[in-house]
C-alpha cells in the first residue's frame, strides 16, 4: 500500500474499542463495523464509537451519507482485473474497489459494509462530508477518546501520512470485541479528504488473523477509487 507515513503520533497510555474496516458486523460501528466494531460497531465495525460511530462505521466524526441516502442496490462486478482472490466491483455508494470474492454486502446508512459469512472479517466504507477538522486531527480524537468507546481499547496509534497526494492518517488498534466475536480483533483504519469529501476506509479482523486482515486492508485501500479519479 502506497502510503508514505511521515510522522507518528504517539499513543500516550490510551485503550479504546470494522468494513468492515475492515469491518463491521451486524452490531455496531473505523475501522470496523463492529469493529469500532461490536462496541463501538454499531453494526460490526469497531471503530466508529470514538466519534460517535462504530468501530466498523468509520473514523469520520461526520455522520453524512453518499450523495444519495438511500438503500442503493447492490454492487457491480466490473468485468477488470484484481489481485487473485479478490473482486472488483463498482458500488452504487459511488466508489470502486476490490473486496475479497464471496463477501457480502450491505448498506447501513451511511456507510456501505462489506463482509464474510460470519462476519468474522468487516470492510467499511464511509463517504461524508468535509469534516473542518481534518482527517488527521479527527482520527487522533477518536484514537483519544478510544478507551471510552472500545472495551479493552490497547495497542492504539495513529500515523500521519499521505493518499493519492492528501493529508491522511492511519488509525491501528486491538480491542475485546463484542460478545459475538469470540475473543479480540484488530482494526485498521485510513481516513483522508479528496475531492470535497472525506473518506473513511477502514477493516476489523479477529487478533489470531491480523495478517489476513491486514492483506485485505492494504487491497482495499489501493484499488479504491472515486468516480472520474486519476488512479
Amino acid at each position: 500500500m502506497a502510503l508514505a507515513a511521515t510522522v507518528v503520533v504517539a499513543l500516550g497510555g490510551l485503550t479504546a474499542g470494522t468494513v468492515v474496516v475492515l469491518d463491521k458486523r451486524a452490531g455496531g460501528s473505523s475501522a470496523d463495523a463492529g469493529d469500532r466494531d461490536d462496541q463501538g460497531e454499531r453494526t460490526g465495525d469497531d471503530r466508529d464509537q470514538a466519534t460517535g460511530r462504530d468501530e466498523d462505521q468509520g473514523g469520520g466524526g461526520d455522520a453524512s451519507g453518499p450523495p444519495a441516502d438511500r438503500e442503493p442496490t447492490g454492487p457491480t462486478t466490473v468485468p477488470t482485473a484484481a489481485p487473485e482472490g479478490y473482486e472488483l466491483v463498482t458500488d452504487p455508494a459511488g466508489f470502486r474497489v476490490a473486496v475479497p470474492q464471496g463477501y457480502i454486502r450491505s448498506y447501513e446508512a451511511p456507510r456501505v459494509y462489506y463482509h464474510s459469512p460470519g462476519k468474522a472479517f468487516r470492510i467499511g466504507i464511509h463517504p461524508q462530508s468535509l469534516d473542518p477538522r481534518g482527517a488527521r486531527r479527527v482520527m487522533r480524537e477518536a484514537h483519544a477518546e478510544g478507551s471510552q468507546r472500545y472495551e479493552g481499547y490497547r495497542d492504539g496509534r495513529v500515523t500521519e501520512t499521505t493518499h493519492n497526494g492528501q493529508p491522511a492518517a492511519l488509525w491501528e488498534f486491538t480491542w475485546n470485541g463484542s460478545r459475538d466475536d469470540g475473543g479480540a480483533r484488530r482494526t485498521y483504519d485510513l481516513s483522508w479528504d479528496e475531492g470535497g469529501q472525506m473518506y473513511d476506509v477502514w477493516v476489523s479482523a479477529p487478533v489470531a488473523e491480523e495478517s489476513q486482515g491486514r492483506r485485505h486492508f492494504d487491497t482495499v485501500v489501493d484499488t479504491f477509487a472515486r468516480p472520474g479519479a486519476a488512479h
